[in-house]
């Protein structure tokens, strides 16, 4: 019975202290302002209600040679459970779009992946080898990974 207790409190003492990743950092190395967005119905690439990002810049835009944790944040879970149970590719799309492209364009019609300029698929597996950490543009670490246009191009 000792034992069985001592296993259970460390279990829920590991269970508590790992409550997951809420969001992933997004480093924006470039000299231009970006939007990150993500989508985990790989491999559908089509988008609706692109303007919801530039009204919501605040959680979507990252200004140039800055850092954000708001664009690729989950709010009800973490990231180990919406891959776990939410996405069955393994596969999240992140979206990053060219700021004055998009700003331009808003209330007009058009197709949201015209203003992509980059676009990776990372696996659970991915985005945890980085640290949870993604950058832009990608880093060494990332070449290997699947993105559009590919990595050095």
């Amino acid at each position: 019975m000792k034992y069985s207790l001592s296993l259970l409190f460390c279990v829920l003492l590991v269970a508590c202290e790992s409550g997951g990743h809420h969001e992933i950092s997004f480093v924006n190395n470039s000299d231009r302002d970006i939007y990150v967005d993500w989508s985990d119905v790989y491999p559908d690439t089509t988008r609706a209600q692109w303007y919801l990002m530039v009204l919501n810049a605040e959680s979507y835009k990252i200004l140039s040679h800055n850092t954000s944790t708001k664009a690729l944040s989950v709010d009800k879970d973490s990231w180990e459970n919406t891959f776990r149970q939410g996405i069955p590719s393994d596969t999240v799309m992140v979206f990053i779009y060219d700021a004055n492209l998009l700003e331009a364009h808003q209330g007009h019609s058009g197709r949201l992946y015209d203003f992509v300029i980059q676009r990776y698929d990372l696996s659970f597996q991915d985005i945890e080898s980085l640290n949870w950490t993604l950058t832009y543009p990608p880093s060494s670490k990332m070449s290997k990974m699947k993105m559009y246009p590919p990595y050095g191009k």
